[in-house]
């Protein structure tokens, strides 16, 4: 009883919080209001197919199990979304030579379930190609459920999976992890009253697929590896329109990312390179810039306009989100070549006078002073951060963390590492401290999970 009084007393006091912080959130979201309607996020229910787009019976859920939310978006004639929650989603283009599938989905179970659908509502069975944007498991996983077609990936996906293992992981050892924490979040989601809000519809899908997965890797899940593959560009020639690949380059995501653009549509696939809340935290000093510049310079060259994108955690976006990514990486360019890393004279003055004295003096230059000539990007701090972190330095890595804060005080980013930091150095007070502010920065996200792990050990 003291358990669940005191785990309801943290959704309440984050509920609270999440009022209180409703000005911050709007600061760090990009306004891609007026495209709200073309977006998955915009709305918790499912979207009315039209009488003459019939789904299958996808089987009734079963008695207080989490509902399957199967959402179904028509781009175009010739393009479709099918999707559950915002966990999971597989893209299908119908051409003239056959359909192209973009990410085959997290589980075997469910993509054949999108598959159903996407035959039905095209009309056709005929699957020629399946494109990975990028070979992590939640996009390669249902690749064993398009059989006969030919799966595209980056040359670099090949060697990426050398070890036959696309989890990276030992699979058991994940599964067990995985329904550990489906477990505790099917307990906390009992405990929210409001079936409406963005974190119940999260923990919901996430609960959904997690599941499916688990189980898929327990049972039926083989391994696909891709068929045909490319190193820079591929075009695939489907009679009535052509689908470009563009290799983003290394560095950002993964080693194998890749755009999938469609001139003829206005559309562009980005995978898991567009999600503007965490947008530039892989980005550091030391980062190629150029290739994904050059990357974007094709794609944008090749598409007489480009109405639609479509990442894949987030949902449809307008062009113009494609636009601004690719200006704010030239101006980080522009900084690299212009301007001095003032991370790299923070590591200098570290070696020179310590860590406490150093951040005095850096904080003296960079935040009171506003020295012009030195930039400070958030991926940096954090890159820096965690080369302590890995040394198990925390009390250093929490040093540079705090500053950061200062500096991008409405950052998840920011507040997640601090938050994982205060943990690992034994600071559970403080660590819940920064895992309300996260909370209070992205409503959506599963602080709560975390801020009752580290309650319950008190």
């Amino acid at each position: 009883m003291k358990k669940k009084l005191k785990l309801q007393s943290i959704i309440l006091l984050t509920g609270f919080m999440l009022i209180s912080c409703l000005p911050a959130i709007g600061q760090i979201d990009v306004d891609y209001s007026e495209n709200k309607k073309n977006d998955f996020n915009a709305t918790n229910k499912k979207e009315p197919i039209s009488s003459e787009l019939t789904v299958p019976n996808l089987g009734k859920k079963k008695q207080g199990s989490v509902h399957e939310m199967i959402t179904i978006k028509r781009l175009s004639k010739r393009v479709l979304l099918v999707r559950s929650g915002d966990m999971d989603m597989v893209a299908a283009i119908k051409t003239k030579k056959g359909i192209v599938i973009v990410d085959s989905g997290f589980s075997p179970t469910l993509t054949a379930k999108y598959r159903k659908i996407i035959e039905k509502i095209f009309g056709r069975s005929d699957i020629k190609f399946v494109i990975n944007t990028h070979f992590d498991s939640d996009h390669v996983n249902g690749n064993q459920v398009f059989k006969g077609a030919e799966i595209i990936a980056h040359q670099n996906a090949l060697e990426w999976k050398e070890e036959g293992d696309n989890v990276k992981v030992d699979i058991k050892t994940w599964v067990k992890s995985t329904r550990e924490r489906i477990k505790r979040r099917k307990f906390l989601i009992k405990t929210l009253k409001n079936d409406s809000s963005l974190l119940y519809s999260r923990l919901r899908d996430w609960i959904y697929t997690r599941e499916k997965v688990c189980d898929d890797f327990e049972t039926i899940y083989k391994l696909a590896l891709p068929s045909l593959t490319f190193t820079d560009k591929l075009t695939l020639d489907m009679g009535d329109l052509k689908i470009d690949l563009f290799y983003f380059g290394p560095g950002f995501h993964t080693d194998n990312d890749i755009l999938v653009s469609i001139p003829e549509e206005n559309i562009v696939f980005t995978g898991d390179i567009l999600n503007p809340r965490y947008q530039y935290i892989p980005v550091n000093s030391k980062s190629d810039i150029e290739p994904w510049i050059d990357c974007l310079n094709k794609i944008i060259k090749s598409n007489r306009e480009i109405k639609s994108v479509v990442a894949y955690h987030v949902g449809v976006l307008p062009g113009r989100a494609l636009y601004e990514f690719h200006n704010s990486l030239k101006n980080m360019r522009d900084e690299q070549q212009q301007k001095k890393s003032a991370v790299d004279s923070l590591r200098s003055m570290i070696s020179e006078f310590g860590i406490q004295k150093a951040a005095k003096i850096f904080e003296n230059q960079y935040l009171i002073n506003k020295n012009k000539e030195y930039f400070i990007w958030e991926g940096d701090l954090i890159s820096f951060a965690r080369e302590f972190q890995e040394k198990k330095q925390y009390n250093e890595a929490i040093i540079i963390l705090k500053m950061c804060e200062k500096i991008f005080p409405n950052s998840v980013s920011v507040f997640n590492r601090l938050a994982y930091t205060f943990k690992k150095a034994g600071k559970k007070k403080l660590a819940i401290e920064a895992y309300k502010k996260a909370l209070c920065l992205n409503p959506g996200g599963f602080y709560v999970d975390y801020i009752r792990q580290l309650e319950s050990r008190e």
